[in-house]
């Protein structure tokens, strides 16, 4: 009886005990919005610790993970281009082709793989050669995405004194739309739906879009987000019949109790 006691208390020991570990090369997650795309970075950072890495760690004509551990994975909620190759939404491995002066970075549908062991050229669906640009030292390996704006961005991908940057745009007014339309099929709060549209295309500088929306949440009722928007578009041509506009938007706003929104909208009017 003591042996199976013995045996059992081993094996819950050998359950129970599964102790982390921190892992030489830390893994990270990154996601960042491109307009409406959310684009997701997961990978490995190794560090330099004194090696020389290209070129002897990372040899050049060989493939690399992109970091260590796992295959390094990009996600795109929406399709992007990278230069003139679409990357559909998904989830895909990334690698590096490397040579001195140039990377060739693949996107690869077998997105579960461990490092660049199983590499399959044959379900590579984008390639994209970019060159080396030689600066500051980055002592861990390093993926991001940079100089966003609302339609592109870069990866760009630091290690030791080397930097490499992939450029890539995406359809956000494309996507506006979808989501616009979506959310007037679906038929909930459709006065701040359209008024939201035409705030987009406002800024956006797409007046005569703005106007079509504006109009369509004027209709159903008049608020004070949306008749402050009426007010805005007409500032410019007609500051005086703006100006009245405004007044009715405040009184909207306090009768929401919107305090905040009553205070922006009487500051605003003072710059017409």
């Amino acid at each position: 009886m003591r042996y199976v006691f013995t045996l059992c208390t081993l094996l819950l020991t050998i359950i129970t005990f599964s102790q982390e570990l921190p892992r030489t090369s830390t893994a990270t997650n990154i996601a960042q919005e491109v307009g409406l795309n959310t684009i997701t970075l997961n990978y490995s950072r190794p560090n330099v610790n004194g090696r020389i890495i290209f070129g002897e760690l990372q040899k050049y004509g060989e493939v690399w993970r992109l970091g260590a551990n796992e295959c390094t994975k990009i996600s795109v909620e929406y399709p992007i281009l990278i230069g003139s190759n679409k990357l559909e939404a998904g989830t895909y491995s990334m690698y590096a082709l490397l040579e001195k002066n140039q990377w060739t970075i693949v996107f690869n549908t077998d997105a579960e793989q461990w490092g660049a062991n199983s590499y399959d050229a044959s379900k590579n669906v984008l390639e994209y050669s970019a060159p080396v640009l030689i600066g500051g030292y980055t002592e861990t390996f390093s993926m991001g995405i940079e100089q966003v704006m609302e339609s592109s961005a870069n990866i760009v991908i630091r290690w030791d004194n080397v930097m490499v940057s992939i450029p890539f745009t995406t359809d956000t007014k494309r996507a506006v739309m979808v989501n616009i339309q979506a959310a007037i099929t679906k038929g909930e709060d459709l006065t701040r739906v359209y008024s939201n549209a035409a705030d987009y295309f406002y800024d956006a500088g797409d007046l005569e879009r703005a106007h079509e929306y504006l109009d369509q949440s004027l209709k159903i009722e008049r608020t004070y987000y949306n008749v402050f928007m009426e007010a805005q578009l007409m500032s410019t041509e007609d500051p005086e019949s703006a100006k009245k506009l405004a007044k009715e938007a405040v009184e909207y706003a306090e009768k929401a109790e919107k305090g905040g929104w009553a205070n922006y909208i009487t500051r605003k009017m003072g710059e017409w």
